[in-house]
């Protein structure tokens, strides 16, 4: 029988496939990143606790009343936080709810790009760390994109990648990364009438107490939890991945492949397979490694369906 010849593309798709059945298997790596991530989720609500009654002492219903008859009011959902006038603590809190572009409040509010803020992920980069697997699950070539950040612009083949291609991919992040970021936090009523100014937000940045910006730095403080915990993981991850890539890059046909990695049978269709046999040229410490990746999995599924019938049976 023809054999499959592979190809640029079908060696994406297959490595992206092996990074997602990566994602799939228990660690102790995944599971610290997994409740760093909960962690930092929850820590928004003494965040909203506290914006809520800030804004709302700021300015009183009545006076907002008066300052909607001279239309001065305008509608912010994110504001700078400065400890004291002297103090070089500072967040910028930025919780518009979903589906809302929070510079339709006021032209004048725009976020920074540093670790020093709280809300919603401003980057791409910040979307990966929180959201790595399911972007990866989802089909989005996560592999590429940080070969192009890592690489000077360079693919996992080693090949120069257009900017265009990259653009492509990030914007698939923040998007995906976006919606599972509020199916995870809701900002549901944290947008709040304010006087309207034609000041920048930073010149004015309220002032709070130790105590309070203690809250807000908390959140920072779980993110950077998240991005260790996240590069750690990564790092566990790391010889698994090279010995799939070595496999797929070291393979000139679909069904080489398929000797070692049988899983990757469920990617027939999008390969175009033809044929049955063909030579690889990779390590039989890779072939072991990926081997005893796949009993991992199996063994989890095992231990799901009978806990899936125990459950049944107690029902």
């Amino acid at each position: 029988m023809a054999k499959t010849l592979l190809n640029k593309d079908s060696r994406a798709i297959l490595l992206n496939f092996a990074k997602a059945k990566i994602a799939e298997t228990h660690t102790a790596e995944k599971s610290v990143y997994e409740q760093a991530r909960q962690t930092y989720f929850e820590s928004f609500e003494p965040v909203k606790v506290f914006v809520k009654e800030f804004v709302s002492n700021l300015y009183p219903k009545q006076d907002i009343e008066i300052l909607n008859k001279y239309s001065l009011k305008d509608r912010e959902s994110c504001f700078w936080f400065k400890e004291d006038a002297d103090a070089e603590r500072e967040v910028y809190v930025s919780m518009p709810p979903r589906g809302c572009n929070e510079t339709r409040h006021s032209h004048y509010y725009g976020g920074r790009n540093d670790n020093k803020q709280v809300g919603a992920p401003k980057t791409s980069d910040a979307h990966v760390t929180l959201f790595h697997d399911e972007l990866v699950a989802d089909g989005i070539d996560v592999s590429n994109y940080l070969s192009y950040m890592n690489n000077n612009g360079k693919n996992t083949e080693g090949k120069r990648m257009s900017y265009g291609d990259h653009s492509s991919i990030r914007d698939k992040i923040v998007q995906k990364g976006t919606d599972l970021f509020y199916d995870n936090v809701s900002f549901d009523g944290m947008e709040f009438d304010v006087a309207y100014s034609k000041y920048s937000c930073h010149s004015r940045a309220r002032l709070v107490t130790t105590n309070q910006i203690d809250t807000l730095m908390h959140n920072v403080e779980c993110f950077d939890r998240v991005q260790i915990a996240y590069d750690q993981m990564q790092t566990s991850r790391r010889s698994l991945v090279d010995a799939y890539k070595g496999l797929i890059m070291g393979s000139r046909h679909f069904e080489t492949i398929l000797e070692t990695w049988p899983e990757a049978t469920a990617m027939s269709t999008q390969i175009g397979r033809k044929g049955q046999t063909a030579i690889s040229i990779v390590s039989q410490d890779a072939i072991d490694l990926i081997k005893q990746d796949q009993m991992k999995r199996k063994a989890q599924d095992m231990v799901g369906v009978v806990a899936s019938g125990v459950a049944s049976v107690h029902n």
